[in-house]
């Protein structure tokens, strides 16, 4: 018995289907050697950026111009001011 023969018995399915998805299983590693990584998105921080914003939770909102520091939307806008860019 061979293994696609085995795999479809295992499976419940046909030889063919079996077959079929052993095909689209080696083009799509092909395709994951040839791949190149993604460049890095716009909107994430740098280590060193990280370890600013994380500063920033120390020292007074006031300097901010600020009461509350501690929401996203107003950290995103301190970055947006800082380092010119949108941060979600």
């Amino acid at each position: 018995m061979g293994t696609t023969q085995a795999a479809a018995i295992a499976l419940e399915d046909s030889e063919r289907a079996v077959y079929l998805l052993q095909a689209a299983q080696c083009k799509t590693r092909l395709v994951g050697v040839k791949a190149t990584p993604l460049p890095k998105r716009k909107g994430t921080l740098t280590g060193r950026q990280e370890r600013t914003v994380f500063t920033w939770f120390l020292r007074s909102p006031k300097s901010f111009s600020v009461s509350v520091l501690r929401t996203g939307c107003r950290v995103a806008e301190a970055i947006l001011s800082k380092w010119g860019f949108g941060f979600n």
